[in-house]
This record gives C-alpha cells, sequence and structure tokens, in this order.
C-alpha cells in the first residue's frame, strides 16, 4: 500500500473534498463491531477443539457473539 500510494499520489483537489467530507474521524462502533467479532471468532477456533465444537454451550454463545457482531458492522 505504500508503495502505491508513492507511486500513485491522490490529486490535491480530491484529497481536500475527502477531507471536507468526511474529517478524519475514528468509526468507534465499528472498531468495537470488529474488535468484538474477530475476538469472539478467535475464542471459537483456539477452544473449539477442546470443547467438542458445538457440543459446548460456551462455544455456541461466542459463535453467536461473533456471528450477531460480524452482522451489526455491516448494517
Amino acid at each position: 500500500m505504500a508503495m502505491i500510494a508513492l507511486v500513485l499520489p491522490e490529486p490535491k483537489t480530491a484529497r481536500a473534498e475527502s477531507q471536507s467530507q468526511q474529517g478524519n474521524k475514528f468509526d468507534v462502533v465499528g472498531f468495537i463491531l470488529i474488535a468484538t467479532f474477530r475476538g469472539a471468532l478467535e475464542v471459537v477456533v483456539d477452544r473449539g477443539l477442546e470443547d467438542y465444537w458445538f457440543g459446548s454451550s460456551f462455544i455456541v454463545t461466542f459463535t453467536v457473539i461473533s456471528a450477531l457482531a460480524f452482522v451489526l458492522f455491516f448494517s
């Protein structure tokens, strides 16, 4: 990505328009949702084999949390 930015610089007019329209705001809700999705998915993948995958209510709960965060992130 850095090489692309160096080779193909963005025109100054496009940069000024994008900054004036969007600003440099950090999407806190999006960050929390993607972190929740990735964290819960990591727990499912790591503990799944030990807890017999979907035979465990713990794994099912974290799968639902992960799926819900994923859907909310894209909505």
